[in-house]
């Protein structure tokens, strides 16, 4: 196949004097794979190799009459991370109820109840060109928190639903989400996020801060300003 690619020149020090500001630097190249496809390479920072955004959001928009969560605001809050998400970590899928297997109840709080359940195919990871079609993570467990009274995509729950998804993402302090779905018996709405493994925070650090060194419960805090800092950002 006929790959392009682009080279990145960085300036990488050689040396330097703790007594002098100048630094000797030599100029290193950096080769990037290109898209399979459009043969563009589309880097930055928070893009992957395998993501190419100008393909994958005209694959996305091609898709967008073919599926609905049955309320049009969250329909576009999903259509805008396919349009604007520069990785899989970014983006956010309509889920099926009737795709998420062995949903058990294992907490329930004053705005919400968090479910337990397995998704057997998985989050989106990178579309495969020769099958034509997304590859997937396969069995993955899951958590499932539906909103009360979301039932009309509420402004709370619009607003719950935003704030995760500032905080979220490919960050890896904070858990990712995958998706939206719908209770069918309540009509309640809900996201679907990784499962941790190891419940709230608050019994995590009921069970094992005591456990943990000063730097432990430095990041702890470090981690919990940094997402409250993205929430009111």
């Amino acid at each position: 196949k006929c790959i392009k690619s682009f080279q990145r020149m960085l300036m990488t020090p050689l040396k330097s004097s703790p007594k002098s500001e100048n630094v000797v630097y030599e100029a290193s190249e950096i080769s990037y794979p290109a898209c399979d496809e459009c043969y563009e390479y589309q880097y930055n920072q928070h893009s992957s190799p395998f993501y190419c955004q100008p393909c994958n959001t005209k694959r996305f928009r091609m898709e967008f009459d073919k599926w609905s969560t049955g309320n049009d605001k969250l329909d576009q809050l999903i259509q805008k991370t396919h349009i604007k998400s520069k990785n899989a970590f970014e983006l956010l899928e309509w889920i099926p109820y009737s795709s998420l297997k062995d949903i058990n109840r294992i907490a329930q709080g004053g705005f919400a109840t968090d479910y337990s359940a397995i998704w057997p195919d998985g989050p989106m990871q990178r579309f495969d060109l020769n099958k034509r079609q997304w590859s997937r993570a396969g069995v993955t467990k899951v958590v499932f928190k539906e909103f009360y009274n979301s039932k009309d995509s509420s402004f709370q729950f619009l607003e719950e639903t935003r704030a995760y998804l500032r905080v979220g993402g490919n960050k890896p302090i904070t858990t990712r989400i995958y998706g939206i779905s719908q209770n069918p018996k309540s009509k309640n709405y809900g996201i679907v996020m990784r499962s941790e493994g190891l419940g709230s925070l608050r019994h995590v650090l009921n069970d094992t801060f005591h456990e943990k060194s000063w730097d432990g419960r430095l990041d702890i805090l470090f981690g919990i300003s940094f997402c409250l800092s993205q929430l009111h950002n």
